[in-house]
């Protein structure tokens, strides 16, 4: 006879493949919730425990409890608008690669798969990024009651070896930048790297600069912490962050002087703010001109690094770079700071900047002095050719003679 197979003891509880789930219906809604578990023992413990929270709340699909969280997150000001768009952007985008229309269908397994790849195409770093924004996500369905537990518990974060980027083009360099930009006769072009390499700005600082930043009568121009009506704030942790400002060379002054600024924003100023990270993204047409200058490994950001190395470079002091760059000073050492030997360094040391060492003057021998032996050997041979006399040989000869019967005598 063959056996019966056994009767679940909880209702609803299903095996799907080599997951489980339990299904449910909450306000005449058939809900099921899928989980992990290696059992049919440690599946019905599972439900057990999913029995003791409060009960679920129908969830909607996934794009409308994203755009609900993120408006409980900006109206406690937990999160700003710019850091939700690039929240918004993340999610939604891991939503259609989990293939998932609901929260209640995110699991354990597809979130590490969805870091996985993520990690593939990008890094480290970008895979731990994304994790936090997923993990904030589902700690906020949880607390809402819309899945039972936060799928993102238990997954480690990727081990990071950060190494900084060293690349940066020295002072000649971005002087051939700059006068390539002007060749091209592309206003825009050229307003984008004077900001980026002579003030040390960043892309996003440079997408959304103002009229109202520029003093030409001071000579600076001020980049604000947040933005007065919220459209922008600066990059770093909320409380940290502050305005700077910096002092404008000659020839951005010069371009202001000329072309004048331009209003609502210095760049595409009727380009409003849409859904991405940036206002206006001028990142290809940044790194083709690059490219053609013969620089295709230089990024925008490493423009900005190239402002700071060349500022320490020429004399400034880190203190001074780190506060226009609006960093600390730590890091401003740590991946700003790359120097390049100035000329004659390597061969005179410490002494290149003033002057090179001076030569020391070889010592002439000193000329050894005949011996008595040979003195004597050349009187003689002037007696034989008859070129002093006889009396002169004889009373010469008595003189080296008593000068060494002296000598000796001092020496005993």
């Amino acid at each position: 006879m063959p056996q019966k197979k056994k009767k679940r003891t909880i209702t609803g509880l299903e095996r799907h493949g080599k997951k489980w789930r339990w299904r449910r219906t909450i306000d005449g809604v058939s809900v099921r919730v899928p989980f992990e578990a290696d059992s049919e023992e440690d599946a019905i413990a599972q439900v057990l425990e999913f029995e003791k929270h409060p009960q679920l709340f129908v969830a909607a699909s996934w794009d409308k409890e994203l755009e609900e969280h993120l408006h409980y997150a900006i109206s406690n000001s937990y999160i700003t608008t710019t850091y939700a768009d690039t929240r918004r952007r993340i999610l939604t985008l891991a939503g259609k690669h989990m293939n998932i229309e609901h929260p209640r269908l995110l699991t354990h397994d597809k979130i590490i798969s969805w870091l996985d790849d993520v990690k593939e195409r990008n890094n480290a770093n970008t895979r731990n990024n994304y994790q936090s924004h997923m993990n904030q996500y589902c700690r906020w369905l949880t607390s809402n009651n819309k899945i039972y537990l936060n799928p993102c518990d238990g997954i480690p974060r990727a081990r990071v070896d950060f190494t900084p980027r060293l690349n940066f083009l020295t002072s000649q360099e971005v002087r051939n930048v700059l006068d390539s930009a002007k060749l091209t006769e592309d206003k825009e072009l050229e307003l984008i790297l004077l900001l980026a390499c002579e003030c040390g700005m960043r892309k996003g600082e440079i997408a959304a600069a103002r009229p109202q930043w520029v003093n030409l009568e001071q000579g600076t121009i001020t980049v604000p912490a947040i933005e007065k009506d919220g459209s922008w704030s600066r990059k770093g942790m909320m409380g940290r962050k502050r305005s700077v400002s910096i002092e404008l060379v000659n020839e951005l002054r010069t371009y202001f002087s000329d072309n004048g600024t331009q209003s609502p924003y210095l760049l595409r100023p009727h380009q409003p703010w849409g859904k991405w990270k940036y206002r206006y993204d001028f990142d290809r047409k940044v790194r083709t001109h690059l490219k053609n200058c013969g620089y295709p490994d230089i990024t925008i950001h490493d423009l900005r690094r190239s402002f700071g190395s060349n500022r320490i470079i020429a004399g400034r002091s880190l203190e001074q770079v780190a506060h226009w760059m609006g960093i600390h000073r730590d890091t401003a050492w740590k991946y700003y700071a790359r120097f390049t030997p100035i000329t004659g360094e390597i061969e005179h040391g410490s002494a290149a900047s003033t002057t090179p060492p001076p030569t020391k003057k070889k010592k002439k021998p000193k000329k050894k002095k005949p011996s008595i032996s040979k003195i004597l050997k050349k009187l003689k041979k002037l007696h034989e050719q008859e070129l002093i006399t006889e009396e002169d040989y004889i009373s010469k000869r008595k003189e080296i003679l008593k000068s060494m019967w002296s000598f000796d005598n001092k020496q005993a």
